[in-house]
Formats: C-alpha cells, structure tokens, sequence
C-alpha cells in the first residue's frame, strides 16, 4: 500500500512541477504579447492610484516584469527578496522583508508564481495590507 501512495505523491509531484512551468510560460508570453503590441503598464497601475511598485522576486521573471516595468514608465522602488544580501546593492535596491517599512512603493507584485500563496503570507506577516499585494499575473492580464 505505501508503494502505491509513493508513487501516487511522486505523480502529484510532477503535475506540480510541469503547472508551474506551464504557469510561467504564460506569463512570459504574455509579456511579450503585450511588449510587441506596444501596450503600457502604467494605465493599469495609474487606474489603482499607484506610482511606485515593489518587486517580489529578482530571479527570473521578477527581472523581466522590471525590464517591463521600466519600458512602461513605471517606478519600481525596490525589489524584494529572501535572499537580498547576495546581490548587487548598486545595480538595483533589494532589501528583505524586514527591509520594507520606509520604502516608497504603492504595491509589491509578486513575481513568483510557484510560491505566490506563501510570500503572501509572508507580506501580510510583515504588515502589508492586502489590497497593496498583486500578482504579476492579475498585473499581466489586468493591461488591456
């Protein structure tokens, strides 16, 4: 019976691995859909009465949302990361959750998507109140 529950998890496991690469291959391509079609981010924070954004995550996608981010004309204050000491203080600001209270940002998007629910928590955690955490994904898909 634990063979079958193993194998069972090992199963789960992958589904989990490859809808989380699907999920991120979603919101790359629809960045560059919206990078082709020369589409702004700046409305859609503008519509939120939002100037400056955090972001949540350097790596990866967090790196590209900033490209992004800085083609829209859209501020990004800081990004935040557990691991913030091991990069370059001078090329961006990075600080950690501790980092955050007198940084000037409007929101924190979370560039994330495989830990989205925990760095939620985390942000709430911290005192972030809920209405200033998005997801790159609500902010992907909320451009029209």
């Amino acid at each position: 019976m634990q063979d079958e529950s193993a194998q069972g998890f090992s199963c789960v496991k992958k589904d989990l691995y490859l809808a989380r690469k699907i999920a991120a291959a979603c919101v790359y391509e629809r960045m560059c859909a919206l990078l082709l079609d020369g589409k702004s981010a700046a409305p859609f924070f503008g519509g939120l009465g939002i100037s400056s954004i955090a972001i949540y995550g350097v790596e990866g996608i967090g790196r590209r949302f900033y490209e992004y981010m800085k083609k829209s004309g859209v501020r990004v204050d800081c990004f935040i990361d557990r691991n913030w000491r091991s990069y370059d203080q001078n090329a961006f600001a990075v600080v950690g959750l501790d980092g955050m209270p007198g940084r000037e940002f409007g929101a924190v998007v979370i560039a994330v998507p495989e830990h989205q629910c925990a760095i939620m928590r985390d942000l709430l955690a911290h005192g972030l109140q809920p209405e200033r955490i998005l997801t790159v994904s609500q902010v992907l898909f909320g451009i029209e």
